[in-house]
């Protein structure tokens, strides 16, 4: 069933992320009339832990994570430094 791991497993690429992950709340186009309202979260995102699409060079990490309580959507963000 499962096997022991060998140095061979170490040395192996890790498994490529799931095209569905890519689509977190952090990437997504403000929306004109209400700049900070975020869509509905697709329920593949909930419970990940995700990372913004950083292409304009800042020296900030930004990670999000979104859940569901009943009803409601709960986006959570930490801004890191990306030199600490």
């Amino acid at each position: 069933m499962n096997d022991k791991m060998t140095s061979e497993d170490f040395v192996k690429d890790p498994p490529l992320m799931p095209n569905h992950l890519n689509l977190t709340l952090l990437n997504v186009p403000q929306f004109v009339e209400a700049p900070a309202a975020l869509p509905r979260p697709q329920h593949v995102i909930l419970n990940h832990i995700y990372e913004e699409t950083n292409k304009s060079g800042k020296d900030t990490h930004v990670l999000g994570m979104t859940y569901r309580y009943r009803s409601k959507y709960c986006t959570t963000v930490l801004y890191t430094s990306k030199n600490a």
